[in-house]
């Protein structure tokens, strides 16, 4: 009993110690604002949560990961009123992303069939990757990986099917997404569950309004513009 006891009294110790110290590291950083004082308050936030709850911030997150360790595959098909080729050339394009997935900020092309990926989630820091074009088949095929060392792990596969003699286009677009696991890639997992498969989906349909009228209708937090292939 006195060996438990000692052990609760170090415990209750302990987390009075995390939680002053994290208070003090906290409140520096909010004095000097910068990046360096940012990983400060972050280590102080950690040492508060610590405190309150007397959990190990770390493992929350990784339990999270074991959650989403499968990560996101989606995959949706649409018919669009526009030929193959056409529905091809724009995904060729693959700037042209952002314009209808809300959760891609950017995509800029590279050389030899590279790019340049953000995304767009929440919190402070850029999360970016790049990817190459594994398959191209010009009317027919795109596929798309991540190179090795990419903070995510991601691909994607588009098919174009002619319909209606070719005057439309049944799209076919499987999209994957895998948190890297690991202490330093949970935190990124966690932003992550900021994308979800039903989003996705919506995003595809995008696609299709901006391929048939021109503009898509009414984004949250993305203007509507004139397609171009």
């Amino acid at each position: 009993m006195l060996a438990s006891n000692n052990s609760n009294e170090n415990q209750g110790l302990g987390e009075w110690a995390a939680t002053l110290g994290g208070g003090l590291m906290l409140a520096y950083a909010l004095r000097r604002r910068s990046w360096s004082s940012a990983l400060i308050g972050a280590g102080g936030a950690a040492l508060l949560y610590r405190g309150a709850t007397g959990q190990n911030p770390a493992e929350r997150v990784l339990q999270e990961v074991s959650q989403t360790a499968d990560g996101i595959q989606v995959h949706k098909a649409v018919t669009i009123q526009r030929s193959p080729e056409d529905v091809y050339r724009f995904w060729r394009r693959i700037e042209n992303l952002p314009r209808f997935m809300q959760h891609l900020k950017s995509v800029e092309a590279l050389d030899d069939g590279r790019s340049r990926w953000e995304a767009r989630i929440p919190g402070p820091l850029p999360l970016n990757w790049e990817a190459r074009v594994v398959r191209d088949e010009p009317g027919e095929i795109l596929e798309w990986e991540t190179v090795a060392g990419s903070t995510v792990e991601h691909e994607g596969q588009v098919r174009f099917v002619p319909k209606d003699g070719g005057r439309a286009t049944e799209l076919h677009v499987t999209f994957s997404y895998l948190p890297p696991l690991g202490v330093a890639g949970a935190a990124v997992a966690q932003l992550f569950n900021a994308v979800t498969e039903q989003q996705i989906k919506e995003e595809i349909r995008n696609c299709k309004q901006l391929l048939e009228a021109g503009e898509i209708p009414t984004i949250e937090g993305q203007t509507s513009g004139r397609v171009s292939s």
